[in-house]
């Protein structure tokens, strides 16, 4: 054999050894990539589907919590017959209908049975009241159950026979205390619903939302949704197990799910296979509805190996045509590109994203383009969760500091404000700054008579009225101490001026007209009685809430509708009158 033949046999040789080596090494590496990619890819789409599909949800969660807390509701589920409760708890519910997403509700009560429901064309204006519960009756079973087992939350995709629609149903029990009175919530177009969990969702990705039992509640494909899955024989639905093949895969997906409700704010994914191909399957506990998403997906229709077919031939050719030069081209076609992918693989991994956009050629470019498009995709997601965390914190901040009812800050936030106060107040300062203490005038008589809802509409006004006049003229803060017990700071130190303020403010709850004074003729009046303290150098703070809360008691026992200041007994601005008696 000749050594032409000799090294053409060799050089043969070298390129199927070299060909099959550099295939097997390439496509290991790839497949790496593909994988770890995909693992982040699920989670990272897993806390998408999550904040995008429970958006909504979280919503009219929080508003049917609301409206299970209505005092209007609670007294007329305590006593149905009651007409006048019957009436206002029916207007409670209208006024709620407008906030709800598709303005319907549902109202099911445990001691009358009676079902009241209104949907967003008003169809049943003055006929809200649609059937009587029976307990006797598989359709209501739901309502049964929930009440005999308390569940304070229940989601559950139902359709009611009586109303004639399917809904995304959102249950919130109503309870006093411990007992439990009925049944509130509203309910959630289910095409809207399953439309917002398909949406931009890419080939091979599969979303679905499943309870406990593996029970599938939401499926981008309609059909293998559950109705009344809460009421209805486990081996009548639809599981999520059904759509998994080996035994040992459902086994692994019955452990992601106990991972996933033990580590709330994890995903946990593993790999399984689905028809014969090669998936990754993400799990995730949603606490907020007692749901979980499992996500499957399909690496080879979402990104398949041929895509990097072309690379493999640009390896092949090289090969062929530059075998002295191979360890070069390849280190300047594959290993660079590849390790700065692995490399901003990595820092994204970490969280980091990458400060400018990976850029290749030919094959591997491809593969950093789509990279590049999983980091920014990744980058704008955290940036909405971020921004969405920062606005809940947010309220979360506002609602720690505000009272609900009256729109002011509470008592917390005033003890803060105060100690502020003293602490930056100079220690050459002979005066420092004014309290103005109030208490609304014969409160248990006005709750009593008209009930706590214009209680509390009497309290929303007086302290509208203090707004106005202290925190809207930017001559301080006003806070709800507690009760009916209305407190504010006030920057004035001179006396005249504080009992001026108080005065104004005094006069102005005496002269209006309070809601309930539509009721009655010989209605009680709406006034205060207020306190006031000029607050001196040395004074500590619980001195000054002493001195302003004595102030407070000599109005009070002096006849009430009165100012009195405590650090001067000669000023006042009391009227001529001897104040108002006791109704």
């Amino acid at each position: 054999m000749s050594l032409k033949l000799r090294f053409a046999l060799f050089s043969i040789i070298l390129i199927v050894v070299s060909s099959f080596a550099a295939w097997s090494s390439v496509s290991s590496l790839v497949e790496e990539v593909i994988e770890e990619w995909a693992v982040r890819y699920a989670e990272k789409q897993v806390l998408y589907d999550r904040q995008r599909t429970l958006q909504p949800l979280i919503r009219e969660l929080a508003l049917s919590r609301q409206f299970a807390q209505s005092t209007a509701l609670l007294n007329f589920a305590r006593n149905p017959e009651d007409p006048d409760l019957r009436s206002q708890a029916l207007k409670e519910m209208e006024n709620f209908r407008y906030n709800f997403l598709e303005m319907n509700y549902f109202v099911a009560l445990h001691k009358s049975g009676e079902y009241f429901h209104n949907d967003a064309n008003n169809t049943y204006q003055n006929n809200q009241l649609r059937y009587v519960l029976n307990p006797d009756n598989p359709a209501d079973s739901w309502f049964y159950s929930l009440i005999e087992q308390k569940r304070e939350i229940h989601v559950n995709v139902n359709w009611d026979a009586e109303l004639d629609v399917t809904k995304l149903w959102i249950d919130i029990l109503l309870t006093d205390g411990d007992q439990a009175l009925g049944v509130v919530g509203t309910g959630l177009n289910l095409n809207a619903v399953l439309n917002r969990v398909a949406q931009e969702s890419e080939p091979g990705v599969t979303n679905i939302f499943v309870d406990h039992s593996g029970a599938i509640q939401l499926h981008q494909d309609s059909s293998l949704v559950n109705f009344s899955s809460f009421t209805r024989p486990s081996d009548q639905l639809h599981n999520v197990e059904q759509l998994i093949d080996e035994q040992e895969d459902k086994a692994l997906l019955r452990l992601a799910m106990r991972e996933a409700f033990r580590q709330k704010d994890e995903v946990i994914s593993y790999y399984i296979n689905i028809e014969g191909k090669r998936s990754l399957m993400a799990v995730a506990y949603l606490p907020e509805i007692d749901w979980y998403e499992v996500t499957l997906i399909d690496i080879e229709t979402l990104l398949p190996m041929d895509r990097f077919s072309g690379m493999f031939l640009v390896y092949g050719l090289t090969l062929i045509a530059m075998i002295l030069i191979l360890n070069l081209a390849i280190r300047f076609m594959v290993l660079r590109p590849v390790s700065k992918l692995n490399k901003a693989m990595e820092a994204l991994s970490e969280g980091k994203l990458p400060e400018k956009a990976l850029k290749g050629q030919a094959e591997i470019g491809h593969l950093m383009q789509h990279f590049n498009q999983l980091a920014h995709s990744v980058g704008q997601t955290r940036a909405d969760m971020e921004h969405q965390l920062e606005l809940s914190q947010k309220e979360l901040e506002r609602a720690k500091r505000t009272d609900l009812l009256t729109g002011l800050i509470n008592r917390r936030s005033m003890l803060d404000l105060l100690d502020e106060q003293h602490r930056k107040t100079p220690n050459d300062s002979n005066l420092c700054y004014s309290l103005i203490w109030l208490d609304l005038d014969f409160m248990k008589e006005i709750n009593d008579r008209y009930g706590h809802g214009n209680g509390d509409r009497a309290l929303q006004s007086v302290a509208e009225i203090m707004r106005k006049h202290i925190d809207d003229a930017v001559l301080g803060t006003s806070s709800r101490w507690g009760g009916d017990e209305l407190l504010a700071l006030v920057s004035h130190t001179q006396a005249y001026q504080v009992l001026a303020i108080a005065e104004a403010i005094r006069l102005e709850v005496e002269r209006s007209r309070p809601a309930y004074a539509e009721q009655s003729p010989h209605h009680i009046p709406l006034t205060i009685s207020v306190g006031a303290y000029v607050v001196k150098k040395g004074d500590s703070l619980n001195e000054a809430l002493h001195h302003t809360d004595t102030a407070l008691y000599r109005a009070k026992s002096e006849g009430r509708n009165l100012v009195r200041l405590s650090n001067e007994t000669n000023l006042n601005l009391k009227n001529s009158r001897e104040g108002v008696t006791n109704p």
